[in-house]
């Protein structure tokens, strides 16, 4: 084995291409003194290491946050550690393949942005998300879900909140306990002249269900 891990970046071979050729004698010792010899060779292959947040500042989309120099895009793998600046993502078309976000970090995603995330995601320890979405103001009604874990009617912060059952396709104000899934709508009011509904948590991972009516057409209700 190597004394030290080789470095696929920074290869000590001879030819500096990470291709170590390698001969191992084998002496049976004393009295005879007898060797063997063979010829081996080690390819070192490149391993695919996840673009590391330096948290420079708060811009995802400053190239000097990152342990590259260059922003992340759909085939990189990111891992986000606790650092100064925790990023904010406050443009569209983001991608990456997979996503680490640390312990002790929020990963901000402002209203009108967004991150897609094609593999894998992991929110460690406290890390989690907050999301920004402009809303109706002045007691206008927007139609409101949430993609985090564990939310509530009480978490939308709504002045006025309504909720439309379409078995009875009737109104009704819900509990402020009760949960919000991706694909269960709320009627929200706020009663401000700038109003942003702001929601922190874990991104879910699981898909969602919901039955769609057709009230002009009540048998041709179906699952979604």
């Amino acid at each position: 084995s190597f004394l030290s891990p080789p470095d696929f970046e920074t290869p000590l071979d001879n030819g500096e291409d990470n291709f170590y050729n390698i001969t191992v004698t084998i002496d049976d010792g004393f009295p005879s003194n007898n060797t063997t010899s063979e010829n081996f060779f080690i390819i070192v292959s490149n391993v695919s290491e996840p673009i590391i947040w330096l948290g420079n500042t708060t811009d995802w989309s400053v190239a000097n946050n990152w342990s590259t120099g260059a922003v992340p895009t759909e085939d990189d793998d990111v891992e986000i550690p606790s650092t100064t600046n925790d990023p904010v993502i406050s443009q569209t078309g983001l991608e990456v393949n997979d996503l680490v976000v640390e312990d002790l970090v929020t990963l901000t995603i402002n209203s009108g942005t967004g991150l897609v995330v094609n593999g894998d995601q992991s929110f460690n320890g406290s890390a989690k998300v907050s999301i920004s979405r402009d809303v109706e103001d002045n007691l206008g009604y927007s139609i409101v879900g949430s993609p985090l874990e564990d939310q509530t009617v009480a978490d939308l912060g709504a002045d006025v909140v309504y909720q439309f059952n379409g078995f009875t396709n009737e109104y009704s104000i819900p509990s402020s306990t009760a949960n919000v899934f991706p694909s269960n709508g709320f009627f929200v009011a706020y009663d401000s002249p700038d109003a942003t509904l702001t929601l922190t948590g874990v991104p879910r991972n699981d898909q969602s269900t919901k039955q769609v009516f057709n009230n002009d057409n009540p048998s041709d209700n179906s699952n979604e």
